[in-house]
């Protein structure tokens, strides 16, 4: 059996440098730290933990020491690192690599001399993290080609632009060129290593004349998974299996067993808008997706996972389809034709008139609610899905009715809730049935404006007056608060009475003895001089004292007179009258005929 071992196989220069700097120091006996792994190799730190080196996570540790050497790894650290090293007074090795070493002396320079820093990389990774740290001004990381459209600035602003060492060659020049063509003065520095690059190519090359490639390496480490992905294909419309390795808002990286990490966007993600992908998804999330394009131009792999939901989810919409299966979904977007909803992201749209059983005049209350609804068409040849909700309520309604009638009648005390309210009445949901409460039945008294009355979702308890077919009337006119049941002893002829005067005539006033009780004053009886109308002396709102001359039980008819008290002897005398002329004590008038009268002229 013959084995081929690469040319570049083991570690390149820079990490090199850096292992070798920890062995060279563990010979001296000091107590060796390294600030962060000293490579992405289990098997190398591992070996040098059972030797004593020790590694520190973070500047909290750092200033946690005492004493002891401490040798920074080759992504190199940001300067304020250095200081607090020194401020601790503990010995520092400095294994940066060269080429890292080199960039932060580019960053300290430029940035003195006012120019805002551009790094194209990943702004997660250790070395990215440290060449920022090395930036006195303003400093930016761009990843990705949106990131790079997206960049403002003054235009004045002059630009310093770097690299992450191991960032792909091709698509930072495309991301320059971006800059270029802004109009931004920039000076680039082409900082990227090429070593990398080197070893992908020979491993393709061994791959292709080899029975059996093995990459020896730590599972972690990113040089080592370029070289595993390197030797593996994949086609476009191809189902596979990723992890994730990064996260941000619009986007996810994964690793797919791949040459290159493949791209999740927000938008193959997804059909709902404006998702925020770092509340979804997660570092070391597996997910299974389909490759959109094996190369986008910059040596990416697009991926999509709604088209792959949405190919599964449309089985499930056709068996909610034959089935008559109820659905819920939240409503996604609320358009001007009506909603749309998602389910295993196939996107469902539900029209106007079928969002309910009455007309909706602003459909956005439903915005972000769950929603019931029937599949009415499917058709995914044109990508057509029809959701209907108004059938649901409908039958509901119908069913709620069936109920309601069945244990309810004319006499019976319910519970209900304002609907809607008009001019003339309010519409009352008793569940399942709307029932009319008349202005007329709102109260024992006058009830001017049942807009000033009621509002929409208050409850009430209501009494069922009448029921016609699915037609209910109701009333708040309860028997035990009827004002006159007790009248007859209240308002007994001689008894001295206090109202208000709630509305005049020519030929009288009414007062308000109590609600639903109004007596009438005629202008006879107004005061013992004659007066021509009651408005001459008396106003509305005003509160006067009368006595009760006339009660008649059975018309529901009181009649008052101030007359009677300012002369009483004559009072006693008076006799009723049937014309509005005769100036005796007491007049009988239709009062519901006036008032009815009055009403009309009024709505006129």
């Amino acid at each position: 059996m013959e084995v081929v071992v690469a040319k570049s196989a083991g570690f390149c220069f820079g990490v090199k440098r850096a292992v070798d700097a920890v062995y060279e120091q563990l010979e001296t006996g000091k107590t060796i730290h390294t600030y962060g792994p000293i490579v992405h190799n289990e098997e190398v730190v591992k070996a040098l933990e059972e030797r004593g080196v020790k590694v520190i996570g973070d500047e909290e540790e750092l200033r946690g020491m005492e004493r002891g050497t401490i040798i920074i790894r080759a992504h190199g650290v940001p300067r304020k690192t250095y200081e607090l090293i020194h401020e601790r007074g503990l010995e520092c090795i400095d294994a940066t690599c060269p080429f890292v070493s080199h960039i932060h002396r580019l960053i300290n320079g430029d940035s003195a001399k006012g120019r805002h820093i551009i790094i194209i990389g990943n702004e997660q990774h250790p070395e990215v993290i440290g060449i920022k740290g090395w930036s006195s001004g303003p400093v930016s990381v761009i990843e990705t080609k949106e990131q790079a459209e997206q960049f403002l600035t003054k235009k004045n602003e002059k630009l310093f632009i770097v690299s992450q060492t191991t960032f792909n060659y091709k698509k930072f020049q495309d991301l320059v060129e971006i800059f270029r063509k802004k109009g931004y003065d920039i000076i680039v520095a082409n900082t990227i290593c090429n070593a990398t690059e080197e070893r992908q190519k020979e491993a393709v090359e061994l791959a292709a004349r080899a029975d059996v490639m093995i990459v020896i390496g730590g599972t972690h480490s990113s040089n080592t998974r370029k070289l595993y992905e390197s030797l593996k294909t994949i086609h476009t419309g191809e189902v596979i299996e990723g992890t994730v390795i990064d996260v941000k808002p619009d986007e996810a990286i994964l690793n797919i067993g791949y040459k290159s990490d493949g791209i999740l966007t927000r938008n193959e993600y997804t059909n709902e808008p404006n998702v925020d992908l770092t509340a979804i998804l997660n570092p070391g999330d597996k997910m299974e997706v389909k490759v959109l394009k094996v190369n986008d131009g910059e040596g990416q792999v697009l991926l999509t996972y709604k088209r792959l939901a949405a190919d599964r989810g449309n089985k499930r919409i056709e068996e909610a389809y034959n089935n008559r299966e109820v659905l819920t979904a939240k409503v996604s977007q609320v358009l001007d034709g009506g909603l749309s909803v998602v389910v295993d992201e196939v996107r469902i749209f539900i029209p106007a008139s079928l969002v309910s059983d009455v007309y909706e005049k602003d459909l956005n209350k439903y915005a972000g609610q769950d929603i019931e609804f029937v599949i009415s068409e499917y058709n995914p040849k044109r990508r057509r899905y029809i959701g209907d909700r108004k059938q649901l309520i409908v039958a509901k309604k119908a069913e709620m009715q069936k109920e309601l009638f069945a244990k309810i009648s004319a006499g019976d005390v319910i519970e209900g809730t304002v609907k809607n309210v008009t001019d003339f009445g309010a519409f009352i949901d008793l569940g399942g049935v709307d029932g009319l409460l008349h202005i007329s039945e709102m109260s024992w008294g006058r009830v001017e404006n049942p807009k000033k009355v009621f509002k929409v979702g208050e409850t009430l308890k209501v009494l069922i007056k009448d029921i016609d077919g699915t037609k209910v009337a109701l009333s708040l006119k309860f028997d035990d608060s009827n004002p006159w049941k007790n009248a007859s002893t209240k308002y007994a002829v001689g008894n001295e009475v206090t109202g208000k005067v709630a509305r005049m005539t020519d030929f009288g006033a009414f007062v308000e003895l109590e609600p639903g009780i109004d007596a009438l004053l005629h202008v006879s009886q107004i005061a013992k001089e004659h007066i021509e109308k009651p408005s001459d002396v008396l106003s509305v709102g005003q509160e006067v004292t009368a006595k009760v001359v006339d009660f008649n039980e059975e018309g529901k008819k009181i009649s008052l007179s101030i007359k009677a008290l300012l002369v009483p002897d004559t009072a006693k005398e008076a006799a009723p009258v049937e014309t509005a002329e005769d100036d005796s004590d007491v007049v009988s008038v239709d009062i519901d005929a006036v008032i009815a009268k009055q009403e009309a002229e009024d709505a006129e």
